[in-house]
């Protein structure tokens, strides 16, 4: 998933802007702006607020926010792993419960 944030870190550079410009230009914390452009995703306190803030610093960067937002949401998609709820669907006793309650 890094490769959002060195494309982000790329067009920052590109832009001769240092992240602490970043920071104050988009009101984003320095580490929170330091942790996405080194695809330390999980140091942000909560997905809503990454999705905001790849959002924001895109738009910022003359990048497309957004689109940054749905390649990010595409990539937790592909690589999410199944849950232990959704994992105990499948076998042993509560497999067999959840069959039995939800067909």
């Amino acid at each position: 998933m890094n490769g959002i944030g060195i494309k982000l870190k790329n067009e920052r550079e590109n832009k001769g802007l240092s992240l602490q410009e970043a920071a104050i230009a988009t009101k984003i914390r320095l580490k929170y702006l330091e942790a996405i452009e080194n695809g330390s995703f999980e140091i942000i306190p909560a997905e809503v607020y990454l999705k905001g803030f790849l959002k924001i610093y895109g738009d910022y960067l003359g990048l497309k926010g957004q689109t940054l937002v749905n390649e990010y949401k595409e990539l937790t998609e592909s690589n999410k792993e199944p849950s232990v709820c959704e994992d105990k669907k499948k076998t042993g006793i509560l497999g067999n419960l959840y069959k039995t309650i939800f067909g």
